[in-house]
């Protein structure tokens, strides 16, 4: 008797657990999920039409288990991966997908910082690989299926081979847009960036912004905030952070607005926004 109950919870498990992946490959949705991969970016967008893209991949592995969980565990195709900028706590789990997944292409903001050595390692690895390297050129959409559109608004000249330290303010900005929903991912963009793509699209209207830098003062403006005014504010910072995000004072500039915060830290498996 004990055999056939050990046998029936083992037949159940792998039941359960085939079903699961059989729904994650067979049946793809439009959705955005904000991985929780402690402090550092990593969001994984899916289109019904079976598109992937990874926007940052986090600072290390953990953006593995991440997307099995949204993938499953046979998964094995992204469709691009892009690098908002050459912060390592972006790029850090990038050569940890392409070890997994078959990855198509790459983008960057073009900035080729000579004293980031692991970053230029990364790139290098990238090409030994025979992904293709693409640069973010402002204005450029990247449509998935039919139904997600991906605008990109920074870096708003050509930084192809610029040698720049600091590319905080040359991270990929995109502005999702969908049948239910207007995003903005940020990246590290500080407030002289956020307040230039306000002088370029002063009409822009968020649903769910994505809290730039992690919370950092740096990021999130005022002026941001009263001319976008989100619904609701995704910040992925790790959870007892040595930066000590999100700031106060742009957790209060939210608040002050009556904004929905969401903290991916909270989340298990990250939080995720259908499109």
């Amino acid at each position: 008797m004990k055999i056939k109950i050990i046998v029936f919870i083992i037949a159940l498990i792998v039941f359960i657990y085939g079903y699961r992946e059989y729904r994650l490959l067979s049946q793809p949705i439009d959705r955005i999920s904000f991985l929780n991969i402690g402090q550092g970016d990593a969001s994984f967008i899916t289109s019904k039409r079976g598109s992937r893209i990874i926007v940052d991949c986090g600072p290390d592995s953990k953006i593995i288990d991440q997307l099995e969980s949204k993938l499953g565990f046979w998964a094995r195709r992204i469709d691009m991966i892009i690098i908002t900028h050459g912060d390592k706590d972006h790029y850090g789990g990038c050569r940890d997908v392409i070890e997994k997944y078959k990855v198509s292409k790459v983008m960057i903001n073009g900035v080729f910082d000579s004293t980031n050595q692991d970053y230029q390692e990364l790139l290098k690895f990238i090409q030994g690989q025979g992904i293709q390297i693409l640069p973010s050129i402002e204005n450029t959409y990247i449509t998935l299926g039919d139904s997600i559109e991906l605008h990109l608004l920074n870096p708003q000249v050509n930084l192809w081979g610029k040698d720049i330290k600091d590319d905080n303010s040359e991270s990929i900005v995109i502005l999702l847009r969908s049948a239910n929903n207007t995003i903005l991912l940020t990246g590290d963009a500080n407030e002289k960036t956020e307040l230039e793509i306000l002088q370029k699209h002063p009409q822009l209207d968020i649903d769910i912004l994505k809290a730039g830098h992690h919370g950092s003062k740096t990021s999130t403006s005022e002026k941001l905030l009263d001319a976008i005014t989100p619904k609701q504010v995704i910040i992925s910072a790790g959870a007892n952070n040595s930066y000590k995000h999100p700031h106060p004072d742009v957790m209060n500039k939210i608040k002050t607005r009556n904004i929905e915060i969401k903290e991916v830290k909270n989340y298990m498996t990250g939080v995720d926004i259908l499109l």
